[in-house]
């Protein structure tokens, strides 16, 4: 599971932009929950936090 959250402007909460949910680690999963969120941004110029577990599919080239 990628869970990635967009930090918006100083006074917006926090919200879940992008997640992937799969029984299988794959490279896949995580691009799909980063382009999911980078799709949904509102804020540009805000940046966006991801939380992973640090997995291999994460040193990808194409991640």
């Amino acid at each position: 599971m990628v869970v990635t959250y967009d930090v918006g402007a100083p006074n917006l909460p926090k919200k879940i932009m992008g997640y992937h949910i799969s029984p299988i680690l794959e490279m896949e999963g995580s691009i799909r929950a980063l382009e999911m969120a980078l799709e949904g941004r509102k804020y540009n110029d805000y940046p966006l936090i991801q939380h992973s577990d640090s997995g291999l599919q994460y040193c990808s080239n194409e991640y």
